[in-house]
This record gives structure tokens, C-alpha cells and sequence, in this order.
């Protein structure tokens, strides 16, 4: 499963501090597809696959302390067009 997260700042200097100390950081059983900041706002989009959803869990937690996070199960635009039959 592909998963959207969409995190913005709550304490921009520590959200700093800890990517420049660890990275993404991602927990075992996730693999990031992409990830986007954009540029100057404190915000950003990460894609990535897990079969763990409890993973994805643990990720978006481990974020908590800095990060206000949205998590949203995705597909691709080719599996919503098969889907739909098309």
C-alpha cells in the first residue's frame, strides 16, 4: 500500500535540528517512494509503500513532537483507472 503524508512545522528550528540530525528516519517495513519539501514554507509531501500499516503509524509518531502530519492511503492514477473499469 502507498501512502500520502502531508506535514507542515509546528516548531520549525527543532524540526530542522532533528532532520539534520537523522533524516526521514523511516521505521523498518517502509520504503520511501518520494519526497518533497517546499521550498521556504515548512512544509511538505512524502510517498511511501508499506504493507505495515502500523509502520506507517510508528513513522507519523515518531514525527509528533515537530510535525503536524495527514496520512492518506493512495493509488496510482492507473490503478484508480482499472478500477473504474477503464
Amino acid at each position: 500500500m502507498n501512502y500520502l503524508i502531508s506535514w507542515k512545522t509546528k516548531n520549525h528550528a527543532a524540526s530542522i535540528a532533528k532532520f539534520a540530525k537523522q533524516g526521514l528516519a523511516l521505521p523498518e517495513g517502509i520504503k520511501l517512494i518520494t519526497e518533497w519539501h517546499v521550498v521556504g514554507e515548512g512544509r511538505g509531501v512524502v510517498v511511501v509503500s508499506s504493507a505495515d500499516p502500523k509502520a506507517i503509524h510508528r513513522l507519523s509518531a515518531s514525527w509528533a513532537d515537530v510535525l503536524d502530519c495527514q496520512v492518506c492511503q493512495v493509488i496510482s492514477g492507473a490503478d484508480a483507472k482499472l478500477a473504474l473499469g477503464n
